[in-house]
Order: structure tokens, then sequence, then C-alpha cells
């Protein structure tokens, strides 16, 4: 290649990794929203199991199927009355109503369901928490007396109503020749009703249980699914970058300097740990740091040496040394950062032209003495 075609292919691979940085960094912002949210459902989801753990929910609401399934059998003929077409679809009404009347009395009967209010209560206004727990459970005693009220209104409606159907049923099989009146059997759907309000305390918390777990879930995808992309984009950035000083990229350059979001990339690509979702997606912290060079040549010190430093994050620096020789930079970078290269350029007396060497190795920030190079 000449070195027109270099210098194409340099800037290629520096506009990919430019894209690919950017495109690192939205995924990687989105993915923290997923965090966020994710974290926050999970510890929900962690606390409800912590509250309903001694209360009867799977055994009630596996008794509430064939329960359920019972009553729809023994109120065949009073939902055929209703609705000939579809009967099924008035005892699925039926059953609604019953799971909304069970909601209504479980916070007066049960005391997890008080407190799985009250954690609601904290959980979904952040107003709450300033107020006291007796404050809260005040609230919590307060609403559940009225639901309660509020469900024995509803029960005792719906129960009238399913005896006066069941009557009404009973009627027109006497007037079309049955020869027993109302007896035991005729009350069996009002009591398989009122046992579907007893077994279904915990129906709708079930429900909400399961919505939470696969929203949990959902969430968990999205958020591996962001880390993974990030990761993937992040190391091509970097890569990119790379293969850019390679086909010639001046990074020192100020139409070339990296951004932002290119010492993101190399931070993450290195630093992030995949399996730690919150230290993966949290904004890395920003130190202030500083390194010092004395220059030298033969043991004599260089001034006026414009010295570039390039850290192992993409940190790029320039300065000039003084009379001694030295030179100091303060920058601000990421934890465990390390200067990779140093470019030195100074004016041979001798011929009055500028002599270029770079020096590449690991050099540790933050250390108490300067560091000697001795061009000669």
């Amino acid at each position: 290649m000449d070195v027109n075609q270099n210098k194409e292919r340099a800037q290629q691979e520096y506009l990919l990794a430019r894209k690919y940085s950017k495109d690192a960094l939205s995924i990687w912002e989105k993915g923290g929203d997923y965090f966020l949210i994710f974290n926050k459902q999970h510890k929900r989801l962690q606390h409800w199991k912590s509250i309903m753990s001694t209360a009867p929910v799977l055994a009630l609401t596996i008794a509430f199927i064939p329960v359920c399934i019972a009553e729809y059998y023994f109120s065949r003929d009073i939902y055929f009355d209703m609705n000939q077409i579809s009967p099924w679809a008035i005892a699925l009404g039926f059953i609604c109503i019953g799971i909304v009347i069970s909601e209504f009395l479980v916070y007066k009967l049960f005391s997890q369901k008080r407190e799985w209010k009250m954690y609601e209560m904290r959980h979904q206004n952040e107003l709450n928490n300033f107020e006291t727990n007796e404050s809260i459970n005040s609230k919590v005693k307060k609403y559940a007396n009225l639901m309660f009220i509020i469900g024995l209104i509803l029960a005792s409606g719906i129960i009238f109503l399913l005896y006066k159907f069941s009557v009404f049923r009973v009627d027109k099989e006497v007037a079309a020749g049955r020869q027993n009146p109302f007896g035991v059997q005729d009350y069996l759907p009002v009591g398989l009703f009122l046992f579907e309000i007893l077994t279904g305390f915990f129906v709708w918390y079930t429900i909400r249980l399961f919505y939470l777990i696969i929203k949990v879930y959902v969430y968990k995808k999205m958020l591996y699914n962001a880390k993974l992309k990030c990761a993937e984009l992040s190391t091509m950035a970097i890569k990119k970058l790379e293969d850019a000083e390679e086909f010639g990229l001046n990074l020192f350059d100020e139409d070339t300097k990296p951004e932002k979001d290119f010492c993101t990339a190399a931070y993450r690509n290195k630093e992030s740990v995949f399996s730690d979702d919150e230290r993966f997606f949290t904004e890395p912290q920003i130190l202030s740091n500083t390194i010092s060079f004395i220059i030298k040549n033969k043991g004599n010190a260089v001034p006026d040496c414009k010295v570039f430093i390039k850290t192992e994050f993409k940190y790029l620096e320039s300065k000039s040394t003084n009379s001694d020789g030295l030179v100091t930079f303060n920058f601000d970078s990421f934890p465990n950062d390390t200067v990779i290269d140093i470019e030195l350029t100074r004016i041979d007396p001798t011929e009055n032209k500028p002599i270029e060497r770079v020096e590449h190795g690991s050099y540790a920030l933050n250390q108490n003495s300067p560091i000697i190079i001795d061009w000669g």
C-alpha cells in the first residue's frame, strides 16, 4: 500500500471505531436503564416472597381450581338459563367476581397481606418512605376495614343472587315434573361459590406474582443482551482504533483525538466484569492523576522537548519540558489506567531539525518521583 492508501484506510478504520464506540455507549445507557428496572423489580420480587412465605398461598390457590370446576358443574344449569349460547362465559364472570371479593376480604383476614400492602405503598410512592411504620400501618388497617366491608356486601349480594337463581331453576323443574322440592343439593351453587371466595384469597396475588416473575425474566434477558452487545461493540471499537494506528493514524491530531466514548470503551473492554451487572452498568469513577518525566540526553536535561503521552484507556496529553527537562501531567482518567506510549520530539541543535522517539511500556500513574527517560 502507498501512503495515500494507508491514510485512507486509517481514516476508514477510525470512522468505524467512532461508530462502534458511540453505538456501545448508546447500548450501555439503555442497559443501565434496564439494570435499574431489573434491580428494583428483582428486589421487589424477593420482598414479596419473603413477606408471603408464611401465608397459605400455594395450598389455597391449588384448592381454588377444583372448587371452580365443581362450582361450574353444579351451577351449569343456572348459567345455561342466563346464557344458552355461552354459559361458560357467565361462569367465568362469577369466578372473576369471586376473586375480586376474595381480594377485598384478604387484607382483614391475613396479616401477611397487610404487610405486603405496606411494602407496596412504600414501593409505589417514595413519599411514603418518609412516614413511620405506625402511620403506614394505620392507613393499611383503614384500607383493610373498608375493603372487608365492601367485600362482605358484594359477597352477600352475589350469594343472594345465586340463591334466587337456584330457586328459580328448581321452580322451573318442579313445573316441568320434578318430584323433589328445593333440597340440599340445590344449595351447592351457593356453597361452592362461597368456597371459591375462601380459597381465592391469594389468586390475585398469585396472578400478580407470575406477572412480576415474567417481568423480571424479560428485563434480565434484555440486560444480558445489552451487556453482550455493548461488550462486543467496545472490543470492536478498540480493535478498529488500533488498526487505524497501525495504518498511520496520529491520535494526537486534533481531528482524530479520541473522544470520551473511546476512553469509556477501552475501560469497559479491560476492567468491566461481565458477570457483575452493577459494575458493568455503573458510570466509571473519574480519578485525578499525575505523572512526571525527566527527559535526558546522555545524562543532560533536554529542555523544550515536546512530550506526548497515551494511556491504556486512550487518554492523550501533551506538554513541553522545562529547563530541567521535567514535565508533569495532571489529568483525569479511570481507575487502574497506565501510560503505555510516550512520544518525544526535540530539536537537534547541530542540524536544527526535529528528532522523534517513541517509548512503549507501562508507566504507573501517581508515582512519588519522576520517571527518567534518557534519550542517549
